[in-house]
């Protein structure tokens, strides 16, 4: 299990740079997540301005801390992008929970930021603006699992991204197997799935976990007359 601080200066790209790695089955909408998968990310991506993080009241932090801990914890990938979550205090939060702790430093020159401000309307002080800047690069300078990626005429900034912590998605791929070792168009080698504990019930049949699908597809046949089949986690 991940948790990736995505940083930078306001208007680099962040949400930007994540929105693609998120194929979003639902938004949790108090405190707010997006969960995509077996990657969750802090606050609501939408493809609106200002989204991701930013949906995030400063004082939801821990309301949505709490809520990880009890509903998303076993998520492969946790993203957190932008200034809400960019504290020390959070960073120890998620240490000895997940096996990896990273962060991502996005950078552009003044001359793009500023272009990019202007294009999404922003309106902030521009002393405000360069305080979250050193603020993020101070906290990203507490990091030894880290990564720094420019912004500037890369469009390779999500697949930066996704391969540095291991290749969890691609934006470009969607992962197709004919087999559990390899992904046959870009190469990615999915991560061990863990053999769980058979679940209890009156089960007419069980299929242990196939690459691809988490959890035991299982024949439930108690109190019906015919079978139905769901996915046990």
């Amino acid at each position: 299990m991940i948790v990736l601080f995505v940083l930078g200066p306001p208007g680099v790209g962040k949400t930007t740079a994540v929105r693609p790695m998120l194929k979003v089955d639902r938004l949790v909408s108090k405190p707010k997540w997006t969960i995509a998968g077996h990657i969750v990310a802090a606050g609501h991506y939408t493809g609106t301005t200002f989204d991701g993080a930013d949906t995030v009241p400063y004082n939801g932090v821990r309301p949505a801390l709490e809520y990880w801990k009890e509903n998303l914890q076993s998520a492969q990938l946790t993203i957190l992008d932008g200034d809400r979550f960019s504290h020390d205090k959070v960073k120890q939060w998620f240490t000895p929970l997940v096996e990896r702790v990273a962060a991502v430093y996005l950078n552009a020159s003044n001359e793009v930021l500023t272009a990019r401000r202007n294009r999404r309307g922003s309106n902030q002080n521009p002393s405000w603006m360069k305080g979250r800047e050193t603020k993020a690069r101070r906290f990203f300078e507490t990091f030894d699992d880290s990564l720094i990626v420019s912004t500037m005429a890369n469009p390779y900034v999500t697949e930066d991204i996704s391969q540095f912590v291991g290749g969890i998605r691609r934006s470009s791929c969607d992962h197709k197997f004919v087999d559990s070792k390899s992904c046959l168009k870009c190469g990615w080698t999915p991560p061990p799935i863990p053999e769980p504990t058979k679940p209890p019930g009156d089960f007419e049949f069980c299929e242990a976990p196939q690459p691809g699908r988490l959890g035991w597809q299982c024949t439930y046949a108690r109190n019906h007359k015919g079978k139905h089949s769901f996915e046990v986690s």
